[in-house]
């Protein structure tokens, strides 16, 4: 028996996939998960567990853990963007 092929259709996208699905704030919202993004990156990268990147960012741990799952609601750019700031090269904090 042969196998039946079926074209599958599909529409490109923007860059921005809120923006696609709809979502107000679309461009905060990507701002935000890419910073996100940015910020596990370098505590994975340090090696640093939860409490410890806390406690070097001033933030309660269960912060981190949002930020870590994606679960950024919570959480302004403002404040993601000073997060990020620890982390830049030269910062007192910054192993």
């Amino acid at each position: 028996m042969k196998a039946k092929h079926s074209e599958i259709s599909y529409e490109l996208g923007s860059e921005n996939v809120f923006f696609d699905l709809g979502m107000a704030d679309a461009e905060e919202k990507l701002a935000k998960a890419e910073l996100a993004f940015k910020i596990n990156q370098l505590i994975e990268k340090r090696g640093f567990k939860q409490a410890e990147a806390a406690k070097l960012l001033k933030i309660d741990q269960a912060k981190i853990s949002l930020l870590h799952r994606g679960r950024l609601s919570g959480f302004f750019y403002g404040t993601a963007y000073k997060i990020s700031q620890h982390f830049r090269p030269g910062h007192r904090n910054c192993n």
